[in-house]
Parts: C-alpha cells; sequence; structure tokens
C-alpha cells in the first residue's frame, strides 16, 4: 500500500500501469470513445484475457474490473508474471497474475487502529481536479479480528481540444490524413456536371450557413481526408471521461480452536459511474430516403405530398445518390453514463497444525471457502435519434437535412419537384430531431459462485533432505450473464449509437489440482556447491460446460439454432520448476509451463450475422460473422529461467532476472481477424468458403468467419527487478529500485502457412490480424527513497522506448511518400516508416510524518499500601508517561504528502494509427503534469 502511495497513483490501475510488463491494447480507465470506464490489466501484451485477477487469492469475476477496487481495503498487491500460477489459479493465468491482499488477508497483521486519509489533485491546466478520501480501521485479540474500510473518489473530465496532442483530429503535419470526420450538415453525393463547380460526385456547401441550396451550383467539390473539410469533432469530446465512485469493505475473522479452526468472511461492495460522450450524431440517408424530403433541390426528389408522377429517368446529371449531416446543435453530444454496481461476498474456515517428534507429518493446513459476485451494469444513452420517425420527419418537411454546419436550425425554405421549385414551406429541426429521440437503457447482470476446498502440508519432516511439501486441492465454478437491450439499440433502429444484443449464458467448471515439493539436497547437507536443491511439479484439470440460454438463428438461413452448448476441457494445466542453490547468496531457478484460456462466453455464442460487402475481398460477397460452440481453449508453452543474487556481503541488495518465452497455439481468431486472413489466404480455409453452383466458373458466395482457434503466437524477453536499501547512522536510509523489461521477440502467425509476423517495436491496433497495440521495445523505472527523521523524499524516472506508428495512417515522412514495397497483406513492408519518440516523464514526492517520541519512563515512588510494612519503591503501572504539547500530541501520527507526477509536463507521443485523441491510451495518460496534496492521520 505505502509503495502505492509514494508513485502518486490514487487508484490500484494508476499503479500497475508502471508495472514494467504492463504494455499491449487494453481498456483502461482513460478511454473516451470506446470506453466505459473499465480497467483491465494486460502484462507482456498478451491481452486481458491472459492476465487472472485474483482477491486475497482467490479468483475475482466482476472484479477483473480493477477500476473496482480502491485504495482504502488495499494492503498490498502481488504481481506473479508468466503462467507459473495457472495451475493453482486456473484458466487465463497465461500471461501472470495480479493478487490484491485487503486488510487482514493472507499473510497480513491484523488491522489495529484507525486511518483517515484526505487527497486533493489536479493537472497545470486545471482540468482534472481530484478529490479522494477513505477510512479505515480495525480491532484485533487473541481471538477476534475485525476491519472495516470506506472511500470516495472523483475526478473531472479532461477535453481533447485542451490538449495540443489532441485538439485536432488533423494529421497531416505529421505525415498522416485529415482524420476528421466526412460526415456533417452540408455534405452531399450526387451525379455531377463536369460544367458546375461541383466537380465531383462528393460536395460540400459552398456557404456553411445556406439553408436553402438551389442545386448543384451552391456546392463545391469535398476534399476529402487531405484537406481542411472534414469535421474535427475533437473539439467537441471528453479525452478522459469524468468518474465518480466509491468502495465499502468489512472483514472479520474469528479463532474457534487457535489456530486449527478460524472462521472469517468478507463483503466487499462497489459503486462507479463514469460520464463519457460521443461527437453529436452523424448519419447519411440513403438516396430514397433523401429523395423525400421537399427541400431537395436535386433530380429524383419526390415530395411525398405531391401527387403525380415522377419525370426523372434515374441517369441524368444532378440526381442525388446521398446525403450526410450531424446532429451538432439539435441533440448535442451523443452522452453515455455507464453505473455500476459491483458486490463480492467471501465465507469461509482454515485452520493449520504442527505435530512435533512425528516422522510421518509435521505440518498439515486447510483452507474451504465459497465466493458469490454479483454485478449490475447500467448504461444510458442519450442524444441520439430513431431512424424512422426521423426519416418520416424529414418526408414531413419539419426536419431540413440540406441546410448547411452553420445554417439556422429553424426558418422557411423552398421545397422542390424533380429539381423545380414548387413553393415553400418551415421547418424546425430542432423540435423535429428531439420528437425522433429516445433515452437508451441497457441492463447487464452477472452472478458468479466459487466453492473451493485446498489442504497443504508437509510429510516425512526427517528424511535426509528435510521431507516433502504437497497442496491438494478442488474449485467448482458457475458463472451467469445476462443482458437485457434498449429497443431501438436492439432492434437496429437507433441513428448513430451501436447496437445492443440481448443474451443468456451459462458456465460451469469443475476443477482439481495438485503440487508437490521435493527437497532433493537440503540446507543441512553441507554440501560443496550445493546449498539446497529442489524440484516441484503441480498439476490442474478443468472441465468447462456452457449453455447459451437465449437461443440463436442460423446466419445466413435464418433458421433457429435452439439454445446452444458447449463442452471442453482445459487440457491439463502443468508446472515443472526446478530451484538451484550453489550458495545462500545465489539461486537459479528454471521452468516449465504449460496453461489454457478459455474461450469467453461471447467467443462462442455471440449472435451470427452477415458482413456485407465483405470488407476486404473482391471476391467473396458475404461473410458470417460472430461466435461459433466450436472454439476451444488456447494452449500456451511457456519457459523461464533466472535467477535471484541476495548476497550477504552487500546487505539490502537483492536483484532478479528471468529470461521468460511464451508459445500459444490455437489462438482465437476473432472474426474482425478472421475476415482479414481468409480474403488474404482463401486457399487456406477450403472448408470455410462457399460455392455456388455454376458448372464451368464457381464463385465465392460467402465465407464462414465466424470464431475459430487458428493462430500462433511466440513472445520472449526478459524481466529483471533490483533494489538495494543503506541504512546510515547520520543521513537516514537511501533505497534504489528499478523494474525492467526488454522483449527479444514478439510475433504472430493468424494460421498455419500464412507466414508471421512481427509486431516488436511496433504499433498496430487494427488493420493486421492479432495486432497487440504497442510493443515497445523496453519500458521500465528507477525509483530513489531517502528517508530521514520522518522527511521522506521519492523521485521516479519512468521510460517507454520509442516504436514505429501504424504504416496505414501515415501518408509520408520527411517529403518521402510512404509505399508498400513488399511482403504480403499480413506481413506487409514500407519503404520509410514513422518513429514514435521515446517517453521518459519525472514523478516527484515529498513527505514528513510527525512520530511520536519514545516514551520516557515514569519515576520512582513509595508505595502506602504495604500492611504496616516497610514503605516499598515502586514503579508506575504504565511503562512510560507521553510527552509533548497537546498540539504535538494531535500531529503524532499525522503525514502530510505533497507531489507531482509529471512533473516536466511532456505530452504522450503523437501515434497516427491509435484510435482516438493521437496517442495510446494504455502506455500513457494526457493528464500530463499533475501534482496533488495529501494528508493521512493515523489514531
Amino acid at each position: 500500500m505505502e509503495s502505492v502511495l509514494k508513485q502518486g497513483a490514487n487508484t490500484p490501475a494508476e499503479a500497475l500501469r508502471q508495472t514494467p510488463a504492463y504494455v499491449g491494447n487494453t481498456e483502461t480507465e482513460n478511454d473516451s470513445n470506446g470506453g466505459t470506464g473499465s480497467a483491465f490489466v494486460n502484462l507482456f501484451a498478451l491481452g486481458h484475457e491472459n492476465t487472472l485477477i485474483l482477491i486475497n487469492g482467490r479468483r475475482t469475476f466482476t472484479f477483473k474490473d480493477i477500476n473496482g477496487l480502491g485504495l482504502a481495503a488495499l494492503s498490498r498487491v502481488e504481481v506473479l508474471k508468466g503462467s507459473g500460477a495457472a495451475p493453482f489459479s486456473g484458466s487465463g493465468a497465461v500471461g501472470g497474475a495480479v493478487n490484491f491482499i485487503l486488510l487482514n488477508g493472507p499473510g497480513e497483521t491484523p488491522l489495529e487502529g484507525a486511518e483517515i486519509n484526505l487527497l486533493y489533485g489536479n493537472t497545470t491546466d486545471k482540468d482534472a481536479r481530484v478529490t479522494q478520501g477513505w477510512i479505515r480501521g480495525g480491532v484485533a485479540t487473541d481471538k477476534v479480528a475485525i476491519a472495516a474500510a470506506a472511500e470516495y473518489y472523483d475526478r473531472d473530465a479532461i477535453f481533447s481540444r485542451d490538449r495540443e496532442i489532441s485538439a485536432s483530429a488533423d494529421r497531416r503535419p505529421l505525415g498522416g490524413a485529415n482524420a476528421g470526420s466526412p460526415t456533417y450538415a452540408g455534405r452531399v453525393t450526387f451525379r455531377t456536371n463536369p460544367t458546375l463547380p461541383a466537380s465531383g460526385r462528393a460536395s460540400v456547401l459552398i456557404d456553411p450557413s445556406e439553408n436553402n441550396p438551389s442545386g448543384a451550383a451552391d456546392y463545391r467539390a469535398y476534399g476529402g481526408p487531405n484537406s481542411d473539410d472534414p469535421f474535427n469533432f475533437r473539439s467537441m469530446t471528453p479525452a478522459i471521461p469524468a468518474m465518480e465512485k466509491s468502495q465499502y469493505y468489512i472483514t472479520g475473522r474469528y479463532k474457534v480452536f487457535g489456530e486449527g479452526l478460524q472462521i472469517y468472511g468478507d463483503l466487499l461492495y462497489a459503486k462507479r459511474k463514469q460520464e463519457n460522450a460521443l461527437a453529436p450524431a452523424p448519419f447519411v440517408l440513403t438516396n430514397p430516403q433523401a429523395n423525400r424530403s421537399p427541400y431537395n433541390p436535386f433530380l429524383g426528389g419526390s415530395d411525398d405530398r405531391v401527387t403525380g408522377p415522377l419525370t426523372s429517368t434515374g441517369t441524368g446529371n444532378n440526381q442525388l445518390t446521398s446525403l450526410s449531416y450531424r446532429s451538432i446543435r439539435e441533440g448535442g453530444l451523443r452522452k453515455s453514463l455507464f453505473d455500476y454496481d459491483y458486490w463480492r461476498y467471501v465465507a469461509g474456515i482454515n485452520g493449520n497444525f504442527n505435530f512435533t517428534d512425528n516422522n510421518f507429518i509435521s505440518f498439515l493446513g486447510y483452507d474451504t471457502g465459497v465466493v458469490y459476485e454479483r454485478g449490475d451494469y447500467l448504461r444510458i444513452n442519450s442524444g441520439d435519434a430513431r431512424r424512422t420517425p426521423l426519416v418520416a420527419e424529414i418526408a414531413a418537411g419539419n426536419f431540413n437535412p440540406f441546410i448547411g454546419i452553420n445554417a439556422p436550425l429553424s426558418g422557411t425554405a423552398v421545397t422542390y419537384r424533380e429539381g423545380v421549385p414548387a413553393g415553400t414551406d418551415t421547418y424546425d429541426n430542432v423540435a423535429a430531431f428531439q420528437r425522433a429521440s429516445y433515452v437508451g437503457r441497457s441492463f447487464l447482470y452477472s452472478h458468479d459462485f466459487l466453492a473451493d476446498a485446498k489442504m497443504f502440508g508437509h510429510l516425512f519432516p526427517n528424511l535426509f533432505q528435510g521431507g516433502i511439501g504437497f497442496n491438494l486441492g478442488s474449485e467448482y465454478r458457475h458463472s451467469r450473464q445476462k443482458q437485457i437491450a434498449d429497443p431501438t439499440q436492439a432492434s437496429g433502429d437507433q441513428l448513430a449509437l451501436g447496437g445492443v444484443r440481448p443474451f443468456s449464458y451459462h458456465q460451469e467448471v469443475n476443477a482439481y489440482f495438485a503440487e508437490v515439493q521435493l527437497p532433493l539436497v537440503g540446507m543441512t547437507m553441507n554440501i560443496p556447491l550445493v546449498h539446497s536443491l529442489e524440484f516441484s511439479a503441480a498439476y490442474r484439470y478443468e472441465d468447462f460446460r456452457n449453455k447459451d440460454q437465449y437461443g440463436a438463428v442460423e446466419a445466413p438461413t435464418g433458421l433457429p439454432l435452439g439454445k446452444r452448448t458447449s463442452q471442453f476441457d482445459n487440457n491439463g494445466d502443468l508446472r515443472v520448476a526446478l530451484r538451484y542453490q550453489p550458495t545462500r547468496d545465489l539461486m537459479f531457478r528454471a521452468s516449465y509451463q504449460r496453461s489454457s484460456r478459455a474461450p469467453t462466453l461471447w467467443e462462442l455464442f455471440e449472435p451470427v450475422a452477415s458482413a456485407f460487402p465483405a470488407p476486404d475481398s473482391p471476391t467473396i460477397s458475404e461473410f458470417l460473422v460472430g461466435g461459433n460452440p466450436e472454439v476451444r481453449p488456447e494452449i500456451t508453452d511457456g519457459y523461464s529461467a533466472g535467477f535471484v543474487f541476495n548476497p550477504d556481503w552487500i546487505a539490502g541488495l537483492i536483484v532478479t532476472a528471468d529470461f521468460y518465452q511464451l508459445f500459444t497455439r490455437d489462438i482465437v481468431l476473432r472474426s474482425s481477424d478472421l475476415t482479414k486472413t481468409i480474403a488474404a489466404y482463401p486457399e487456406l480455409f477450403p472448408d470455410r468458403i462457399f460455392f455456388d453452383s455454376a458448372p464451368f466458373f464457381p464463385r465465392y458466395i460467402y465465407a464462414d468467419a465466424t470464431n475459430g482457434n487458428f493462430g500462433k503466437r511466440l513472445v520472449n524477453g526478459i524481466d529483471t527487478v533490483a533494489s538495494y536499501e543503506l541504512p546510515t547512522s547520520s543521513f537516514g536510509t537511501f533505497k534504489v529500485g528499478l523494474g525492467y523489461n526488454y522483449f527479444f521477440t514478439w510475433k504472430t502467425e493468424p494460421v498455419a502457412r500464412s507466414g508471421s509476423h512481427s509486431f516488436l517495436g511496433d504499433y498496430n491496433n487494427s488493420t493486421l490480424p492479432l495486432a497487440p497495440g504497442a510493443i515497445p521495445y523496453h519500458k521500465g523505472f528507477v525509483r530513489g527513497e531517502w528517508a530521514w527523521r520522518g522527511f521522506e523524499l521519492v523521485a521516479t524516472t519512468n521510460y517507454i522506448s520509442s516504436y514505429h506508428d501504424d504504416p496505414a495512417f501515415v501518408i509520408e515522412q520527411e517529403g518521402v511518400a510512404v509505399t508498400r514495397t513488399g511482403g504480403t497483406d499480413l506481413d506487409p513492408q514500407y519503404n520509410v516508416y514513422r518513429r514514435v519518440s521515446d517517453h521518459i516523464t519525472l514523478d516527484l514526492q515529498a513527505s514528513y510524518e510527525f512520530v511520536q517520541p519514545e516514551m520516557e519512563a515514569a519515576a520512582a515512588g513509595y508505595s502506602k499500601d504495604t500492611r504496616g510494612a516497610k514503605p516499598m519503591q515502586v514503579h508506575a503501572a504504565v511503562a512510560g508517561v507521553k510527552q509533548g504539547s497537546f498540539l504535538h500530541r494531535m500531529l503524532w501520527g499525522t503525514k502530510i504528502r505533497v507531489g507531482v507526477v509529471n512533473a516536466f509536463d511532456r505530452s504522450p507521443p503523437t501515434v497516427l494509427g491509435a484510435f482516438n485523441d493521437n496517442y495510446d491510451t494504455s502506455l500513457y495518460s494526457i493528464r500530463n503534469r499533475y501534482y496533488y496534496v495529501g494528508i493521512t492521520k493515523r489514531f
């Protein structure tokens, strides 16, 4: 906990992002477009599904979103890197596990006393104010320990326009394109006459304040992404949304029979709200929809209120083909309120027994318990409209979609029929849009139950090498997820927000695991250069049974598929490890692990739909996309080798370094990636491509691009941690610590024989299959601390190395046009690359704690109660008396800290390929320089 505060972190998510192995794309609490306020952990860029989140050593479900966790209830965080945790924790621990130990959790001394913490923070731009407060306390006796905590956190939003890096979607000054939106009022496409000012199909009003265009002469050609014409949606949207959250925790332990039987229970509740927003609703009207507007000055217009046949043949110039609009002033921002409620209940018993003078067993422990988690999620959408009633308002002349972006929203305009003025009418876009608007409410409910039993001990203590250790256990999990979709978004009639699909899924998992620890050489055997040698092996078996309770239909036939089911096992998670100490100062360790990641219920049962047209292939006319009950777990073979150096002759020094390799096969290729892969290599998917019945020239009809196990991934590197502590008698204590991760390899192959692609030193988030986000070669930090007489200074330098931007978003670099020079569609090569610069930041913190001085001995006195005997000299019953004024006594236990994160106000490096705001939200924060003041009072 103390180390988290020294980082200047206000949440566990902020603290974990400093971990050197934390790289790659994942959802964070700082995401705007596409963000929900959730935050996940991604170790070694394997995806958050491959990092398991634990609370007090047990799997969590809803709280895998670590933004549901606060600091008040936290004691410490254990980051277990690599897949060694898989046999003990189960599916999903391929990259490692993060174990949050809460108050009075395993290995923690029961909390006694109370603590209050208050914090205020803000940026030097004064736009990300943070207020935070918590209280926690506990009481403990030799039999009972109770602790409780409560926390409140509130953060203001940062808007894209308030940071230079994100203020504009125009990336041309950096060699990219103008990534603004082509969808806004005044934009049309129509067949043009070359003699008119509009020289292309895509056009825009010459006068953006025009509310009554009379035809093609009022338009000019739209310049596209290499011009100033696209709409800068960044001028309105948040870069980091506002957030409010609270958390409550209570835990209790009662020793019924000493250490032999202990009853325990925990309750954790978290509430979080995030207010997110997207740019005002953009929409495009097709030819039939736009032609129904009476204000359409082009050929093909059909005022529904006028009878008579149309004279247009549909082939003449000036015929409208589509119209674009954006409800900037009618509806404002498309707002989404994400409201989460998380509950976690734990109850169990544990105990341990020590046996003396027993040749068979010296120690036996057990732990059995149940966990119930519940998550209620509500999303409220506003600022959007229903398409069907809005199109009706357009046909009725109440909404004029032909006005310019700066034109009056209400007024009188000329009506047309076949491009000929037919009269006038009044419109009121605001009123019409509001009549068509809706407030969407979608609900997601999750219920998760876990029961486990564990037994561990030490056998044959009198063997020459010290005996054998063992762990045995079993686990049962049952999960339910149900989504109730908003009717408008479920029907697909929403104008500009995404659709929401109803679903109901169940999953049951049975697991069994065992471990044996076998010392081969003990420390007491005195063998030269073999201080100790130990072998261990662990195995875990899991069986999964999954069911789609909602039912599905087959695409493209539309036939009902019923309630689909899926069953598989994990292929057995395995860990074999060897630990060797030639001397007490040095330890070498090596291990092999086989771990797995089970497919998510969404990967299994996502409703199948058709994708039109085929996004990447001119020959495949349709893709089937969605879930597939035949998907099986991904399997990873992991290898690690390293050392721990802790020399007696350099007291306070600890150095660890581990080489790791993770090779994953049967990676689930999701539909978004599988469509690209099938389009590039259709010959590799003979059982997924279907043809028509033409006898001589068979033609592709559609391809099955539902999720499937196809991919491979190879990742290896080195992870290092070091610390050194130097206490002095006159100048306090100095500490230096560092963490560092270096990748040697990070590459994937989406399907066998397609060829691999290396993402190492690159950024790619969408254009290639299995793209992981940014993979810098180096990431690390160095921290220095100095503590003296209550003062403490902390300085941390963070480093992320440079990498290549995604060439698909780069047009030119230093005057050289970016062109593809070779490779394949899945492994393209380019003549030049844009370099994303490295990023170095400095965090500083100073604190002072008012420490209670040691109590002085009480003065000696004489007892008068000697019953007539000789007076006897005694000391006071207390060990001493407290010294100091009332003010001093009030300050004892008070710690004041001030700090600044990113002291030099360094903005994140620009990434043209990033989805939003021109930077990678998984690696950096656009908050920039942030200062804070905090006070902690302990009682």
